[in-house]
């Protein structure tokens, strides 16, 4: 049970970055952004470029993994987010094709295989018998300090009022000053670095893949679902339901099949209450 709890809650905080940062986006840009795994990749590869293959330091290596992930984030909102505003279906293609792109320019220069990156911090703590290393401790104390940072920036800060102002009303909020398309970049910006650090703190645990987008991806869609479109706090819930769900699954049915999880809580959330935990959309409850 203690392995599932450990397991389940470094996991569960992946997600929730992960998912916040979808969440962030669609909250104040209304934007559906299947770019998010991307985004995921990215960090996870650029980290892999800069300490391994070019063997700068760890620490200038994340860094200039979260720039690469933050410019590569403004470049496509630029050159073509820009242009299909407001019109969901043309988002979601644009986004998705940007993922598919992304990834097939991964393989062809890193080539198909996962790839390893060696954990940041060695050894492990002794918690009731069970050795947990430090690199899942680690993810667990930079998503706390993350999601607690992006907490205090989203409530105390001009810049976290004026994107809480635009996810309300965009309207008004043009109408008393605020740029509306300068807090969608900005959200978006956040929302990859979000990405990029659940990448960069899971690639030593899992290796950086190209599968890993797609993963990122499709439980960042479900727990958006299952926590509410728009709810941060719902999101982060739902990261630790899904999380928890994924390590059981694996734990006492099959491995193969903790990656269906995420699909089967999209399907029984859209069916029962499409609304999601702490969704505000309830005219969607009405219409089923």
């Amino acid at each position: 049970m203690l392995p599932i709890l450990i397991y389940g809650t470094t996991l569960g905080f992946t997600l929730a970055l992960i998912a916040i940062g979808l969440s962030l986006v669609f909250g104040v840009g209304r934007i559906i952004n299947f770019a998010h795994g991307a985004f995921f990749a990215i960090s996870s590869y650029s980290l892999y470029l800069f300490f391994i293959s070019l063997k700068l330091s760890l620490i200038i290596s994340i860094i200039l993994a979260l720039v690469v992930t933050a410019l590569i984030s403004v470049l496509m909102y630029v050159s073509s987010l820009t242009r299909v505003r407001g019109m969901e279906l043309n988002e979601m293609i644009v986004t998705l094709a940007f993922t598919i792109i992304t990834i097939e320019l991964l393989r062809m220069y890193f080539g198909p295989s996962p790839l390893g990156v060696p954990s940041f911090m060695k050894g492990g703590i002794n918690i009731g018998g069970y050795i947990v290393d430090m690199q899942r401790i680690f993810i667990v104390i930079i998503s706390i300090i993350t999601l607690g940072v992006l907490g205090f920036i989203v409530k105390k800060t001009r810049i976290g009022i004026a994107m809480r102002a635009v996810a309300q009303d965009e309207d008004a909020a043009m109408l008393i000053g605020i740029n509306r398309e300068h807090m969608c970049i900005l959200a978006l910006v956040i929302s990859a670095v979000l990405a990029g650090i659940a990448g960069i703190s899971i690639t030593p645990v899992m290796t950086a893949s190209l599968e890993g987008a797609w993963y990122a991806l499709l439980n960042g869609i479900a727990i958006v679902i299952l926590g509410g479109l728009g709810s941060l706090l719902g999101s982060l819930i739902a990261a630790f339901i899904i999380g928890y769900a994924e390590i059981i699954i694996a734990t006492y049915v099959s491995s193969h099949l903790k990656n269906i999880v995420a699909l089967a809580f999209i399907i029984i959330i859209l069916i029962l209450r499409p609304s999601g935990i702490l969704g505000k959309h309830h005219e969607l409850e009405e219409r089923v």
